[in-house]
């Protein structure tokens, strides 16, 4: 009896070749108090799948969605949570045949641009460990030994964030600057939350601290001289 034989698609062949091959060095370094261990960057992840794409005849194509934006009261300061989804197709130059992998990120940052950025380098990051089977072995040690990785530990701050966002401001009475600008302003669409970080770097690149920042934008809005949209 004749056993069939199957064409492998070039991409498939390409990839098996880089699972071969693949090692990824971990050039970063966690800080002392999640412990001083070394573990896998973004840069290093992509640095060196992009070599090895390179050598097997392989594009990646990326396409990104944004899948949650909020802006979050942390600290002193506003802030912009976003997570990003991102789906990514692996060509092979040799046939065009394809292949997708996907991963998740998150980014917090005083900014949108900054956020997106970093929250877009998470899940690229996310997507290619998985699709190569590259482990945290930093990560995995935090785990057992109670201590939180640091993409977790950015997710706790920020719930907490939404915590206290949540909390109800007692009528007629607001608990800060931050407070009175998101009660009144933001949540009342008067004025968006990246507009208002905005016009709090400019008062803070002028040489205004955090508070005197948020209290010029305050009154700026208060005298409407800040509007959204303008």
């Amino acid at each position: 009896m004749a056993t069939a034989e199957f064409e492998v698609p070039e991409v498939y062949k390409a990839l098996a070749e880089i699972l071969k091959s693949l090692s990824v060095a971990k050039g970063g370094t966690l800080p002392g108090n999640m412990g001083g261990k070394p573990y896998i960057t973004a840069v290093d992840a992509s640095a060196e799948v992009k070599r090895q794409f390179v050598a097997n005849d392989l594009i990646f194509l990326p396409n990104e969605e944004v899948v949650r934006h909020e802006n979050l009261t942390v600290g002193n300061s506003l802030k912009v949570a976003i997570v990003i989804r991102g789906e990514y197709t692996i060509i092979s130059t040799r046939d065009a045949s394809k292949v997708s992998i996907s991963g998740t990120g998150d980014g917090l940052a005083t900014g949108t641009a900054v956020a997106s950025n970093i929250a877009s380098t998470n899940a690229l990051k996310n997507a290619l460990l998985r699709a190569f089977l590259i482990t945290e072995q930093s990560v995995e040690d935090a785990a057992k030994n109670g201590e939180a990785p640091t993409q977790a530990q950015a997710q706790a701050t920020a719930a907490q964030a939404r915590v206290a966002k949540a909390q109800p401001v007692a009528q007629g009475k607001v608990q800060s600057t931050k407070d009175e600008i998101r009660v009144n302003y933001i949540e009342k669409g008067l004025i968006s939350g990246p507009e208002v970080n905005a016009a709090h770097e400019k008062y803070t690149k002028a040489g205004k601290n955090s508070a005197q920042a948020m209290e010029a934008v305050l009154a700026d809005l208060k005298s409407g001289k800040l509007k959204g949209g303008a």
